[in-house]
């Protein structure tokens, strides 16, 4: 990945292409000229608005003065040639002579040149040209003796290898996309999981009220039946309570992942929840022969509760917040 974030901007390559020291231009599907990088400028002599929206051979036409010229055509078919097989060509050394200048005569140059195509949705959208001045390198391999059939073949396993590392590129890039992909489906099962995860919480709590409702009635028909009193009713009212303080907490978990929870603030007074601790404590240290003293302030310990809305100062216990 890089899997790269959905939300991040695409990346801006332009300053990376405009300060390769290559000399390099970009073709659309038709052959024409859409860009070019200052090193191209540089090596070639031209201008850019001699450049622009129109073909290399009306650019950079053969010398006129040379019969045995077959730059422009061996140009033409290499180009050709990559729009016809999306792969990429190397061409042989080839001479290819141009004007310095505008009005200036042909000079003799020699070049090192490559097609590459841009592929978008397996069609050829744009081709690079790329191309190397080895005109010095000829004239001194030429002055050594060496021959220009020499210089063609090692020109050309230049090109073989130049290839052959493009294609380790693009072997690299389709093994990163699959990487990507698997990692993007991952993601999607795993946001599935936490998804269903978080439903099932939501429909547990909604059905647990139920059961809850249940002993809350039974709890107050006892109240009804004993109308003295019953130190176990008042166990059971605020376990209950704890219960539905539970509940709403697995409520209010899946509202929180969703961004629907709603929490305001509340007064309590802290000697509420002292009195509801050691109200279930009391049984166990009767039943062990104990007596357990509370002492609390006579005035109200005021407190700042985070709640529900609906959560009434007052109760017992802290249902629905957090001190």
């Amino acid at each position: 990945m890089t899997a790269r974030h959905p939300e991040l901007p695409e990346p801006d390559y332009s300053p990376v292409f405009q300060a390769l020291p290559t000399p390099m231009l970009v073709l659309d599907a038709d052959l024409i000229i859409v860009g070019m990088n200052p090193a191209y400028l540089a090596v070639s002599g031209a201008r850019r608005e001699e450049l622009m929206g129109r073909t290399p051979i009306e650019v950079f036409p053969d010398n006129p003065d040379d019969p045995a010229a077959s730059g422009a055509a061996n140009l033409t078919r290499s180009l050709q040639t990559v729009l016809a097989s999306g792969r990429p060509d190397a061409m042989a050394l080839q001479r290819y002579d141009v004007r310095p200048a505008p009005g200036a005569p042909f000079e003799q140059r020699w070049w090192s040149p490559v097609n590459l195509p841009v592929l978008v949705a397996g069609k050829v959208t744009y081709v690079i040209h790329r191309v190397e001045d080895v005109t010095d390198y000829v004239r001194l391999r030429g002055a050594s003796g060496q021959s220009t059939a020499d210089l063609r073949t090692r020109a050309g396993r230049q090109g073989a290898d130049l290839i052959a590392r493009a294609g380790e590129i693009q072997a690299t890039n389709r093994q990163l996309r699959l990487v990507n992909e698997e990692l993007s489906a991952a993601t999607a099962a795993l946001r599935e999981q936490q998804q269903a995860k978080d439903r099932f919480i939501a429909t547990l709590s909604h059905e647990l009220r139920n059961p809850l409702a249940a002993i809350r009635a039974a709890i107050d028909l006892l109240s009804l039946d004993l109308p003295a009193g019953h130190p176990a009713l008042g166990v059971l009212d605020r376990q209950v309570s704890a219960l539905v303080r539970m509940t709403d907490d697995l409520l209010d978990a899946s509202r929180a992942l969703t961004g629907r929870l709603t929490v305001i603030r509340r007064p309590l007074d802290l000697r509420e929840v002292v009195a509801a601790v050691t109200g279930d404590l009391r049984p166990d240290f009767a039943r062990a022969g104990r007596t357990l003293t509370v002492t609390t302030p006579p005035r109200p310990v005021p407190l700042q509760l985070w709640a529900r809305p609906g959560y009434a100062a007052g109760s017992t216990g802290i249902p629905g917040g957090t001190l």
